[in-house]
């Protein structure tokens, strides 16, 4: 004995049909849901660059036990991204980085290691450390320069975040 008869019967092609229906419209709600989420409210695109090209191009200024870390090209992170609205600049490097499983380490509002590579990375007769600079430009308060947690970004920002060297003396 099968209820919905040999092929199925009607029954069961009604259930088939609502069943679908059903999923129909629960993927079209998911999708509206999906656009109007927080993740794409209140953000902003802005584009991150992280790289260390000073110690690539300056090998002999890279401590020994830091050789390793340091990426063939340079570059750490290059991508276009969101921000959120009103986020410093201080929180949304520490939160990409970490999304990234990029290690960073920073402290009172100073980004002092990204990829592990801090202001020891550098021999002795080099300084080194991270700067950052927003549309090309060092973010200043008169001639004070502004640190990573005083900036919060707007939309279409460009931030790099650059390893810089010096030698020692030379400031």
């Amino acid at each position: 004995f099968t209820p919905f008869g040999a092929e199925g019967g009607f029954f069961m092609k009604k259930r088939l049909s609502l069943l679908f229906a059903a999923v129909l419209v629960v993927v079209a709600a998911l999708a509206v849901i999906g656009c109007t989420d927080d993740e794409t409210e209140g953000t902003l695109d802005v584009t991150l660059t992280v790289e260390c090209l000073a110690l690539v191009e300056n090998p002999d200024a890279v401590a020994d036990s830091y050789k390793a870390v340091v990426p063939e090209d340079g570059d750490f992170f290059n991508a276009p991204l969101k921000a959120k609205e009103n986020e410093s600049l201080y929180d949304f490097v520490i939160r990409v980085c970490r999304a990234e499983n990029l290690p960073v380490a920073a402290q009172d509002g100073y980004i002092s290691s990204i990829g592990n590579l801090s202001d020891a990375a550098t021999t002795g007769a080099y300084w080194g450390g991270w700067t950052f600079t927003v549309n090309g430009q060092t973010p200043m308060d008169g001639e004070t320069w502004l640190s990573a947690s005083q900036v919060t970004l707007k939309a279409g920002d460009a931030v790099s975040f650059s390893y810089t060297i010096g030698a020692l003396g030379e400031y």
